[in-house]
């Protein structure tokens, strides 16, 4: 018994979690969503080679959980590409390309899919860069894997800005991820902290621009794992500081400070002292 090719890859690739979200968490993407999953659906019943989709934008946007989603509906198993090995350590780009090249030979009779991600490692323009060594002096080999590959991959990317667009091109299926909409906002808040927050809390919340679904849910993680220690009042205020610190970390203005610049529920716009009907005024530029 040789074993199955994940025995072969142990280590180096690994079984991607079930996805926490939904397709319906995506509703901003559905343009693109209800031409790429049945491409994906088509590729794959086909075996088609050559098969790659390349995602990209703000880290915590939710690319890998759509990566999990589209391979959910696919109902096929998806294995990641680790980014360190078995002690820990982190993985070059080089050992990475090696090992996504050994994926696709070990996997090419299965039905399982692939994930990269931090692709701007391998395929970096900046010449200082370790991803323009590695993946920019192997051009060639780099465009026969994006060319030949018999198992569908999935490239994640947060900075497209340093990735050379000679390998863009070379991706099927080119997909923004976008910090979510307001009103998709809401429903991952209230999916997630519908325990912890009310609908006017989970409303002002979902103001912030910057709040990727990524905070919020490790945020969230963070809250479930002392609820028990904590009243729920304690434990809202608490998931807001932490949204807050993250966001300022990350160089945002944060939630309290878009917030305040936010109106109240109550406010209403016949009680100012004005001859002008500013209701009128303000349906009228919409």
């Amino acid at each position: 018994d040789i074993g199955s090719p994940i025995d072969w890859l142990r280590d180096m690739i690994l079984v991607s979690p079930l996805p926490q979200l939904t397709l319906s968490n995506y509703s901003h993407l559905k343009k693109d969503l209800d031409l790429l999953l049945p491409y994906l659906e088509r590729c794959v019943r086909d075996r088609k080679k050559g098969v790659n989709i390349f995602i990209y934008g703000t880290p915590g946007t939710g690319k890998t959980q759509l990566t999990r989603l589209l391979a959910q509906h696919l109902n096929r198993p998806i294995y990641e590409v680790s980014c360190e090995d078995s002690d820990g350590d982190s993985v070059n780009g080089e050992q990475r390309l090696c090992t996504i090249r050994a994926a696709q030979y070990f996997l090419k009779n299965t039905t399982s899919l692939l994930l990269f991600d931090e692709v701007e490692d391998v395929f970096g323009n900046n010449h200082f860069s370790q991803g323009r060594f590695q993946a920019q002096t192997r051009k060639a080999w780099v465009n026969h894997l994006l060319e030949e590959n018999a198992v569908p991959t999935f490239w994640l990317c947060n900075d497209i800005d340093n990735v050379d667009s000679a390998f863009i091109r070379r991706f099927d299926w080119v997909l923004e991820m976008p910090i979510p909409p307001r009103k998709e906002r809401e429903n991952i808040i209230r999916h997630h902290c519908i325990e912890l927050l009310d609908e006017s809390a989970i409303k002002k919340l979902a103001t912030c621009e910057d709040l990727a679904p990524a905070v919020l849910t490790r945020a969230m993680g963070v809250m479930n794992t002392i609820k028990d220690d904590f009243a729920p009042s304690i434990l809202s205020e608490g998931l807001h500081q932490l949204m807050n610190n993250t966001l300022v970390a990350q160089g945002h203005k944060g939630i309290f400070s878009q917030n305040a610049s936010a109106l109240p529920e109550c406010y209403d716009p016949q009680l100012i002292n004005c001859d002008a009907d500013l209701s009128f005024i303000a349906q009228g530029l919409k």
